[in-house]
């Protein structure tokens, strides 16, 4: 879910203060700060990739690996299936995990290593980082 704001990393305090009026200048890239786009363009990124894979908004799911900062999940709709993997940690993770995928590629562009081999996924995540994974 995408609060109104979120798309700009909108900061605000507890309530009454816990979101403030959206800044005009913030609707167009020239009036963003550098982070503000930064993660304009990934929310926009996000919303791409849910529109264009069907399986990323229905479909069943299937945990596929749990830690206390990560994260792995299948979702799988007819024969589209995405992996997605996420590290919640403030350090680097590393996930090995069953995959129902035999080989993929990272539409995030986020791992920093990833290997698929006899069912297996080893993915390099670095911190507050995730990664979607399809076959190619």
């Amino acid at each position: 879910m995408v609060y109104y704001g979120d798309e700009i990393a909108m900061r605000g305090g507890n309530d009454p203060d816990n979101r403030r009026d959206f800044p005009g200048s913030a609707f167009t890239e020239g009036g963003r700060t550098p982070e503000e786009q930064a993660v304009y363009a990934h929310v926009h990124l996000l919303t791409h990739l849910r529109r264009q894979l069907p399986c990323l908004r229905r479909g069943s799911a299937t945990q596929l690996a749990l830690t206390d900062q990560t994260y792995v999940y299948a979702r799988t709709l007819d024969a589209q299936t995405a992996v997605i993997a996420m590290n919640n940690d403030t350090k680097p993770a590393v996930i090995d995990c069953d995959t129902p995928l035999s080989s993929a590629k990272d539409l995030l562009n986020s791992a920093t290593e990833m290997t698929i081999s006899g069912g297996r996924l080893h993915l390099h995540l670095p911190p507050r980082s995730a990664a979607i994974l399809t076959e190619p």
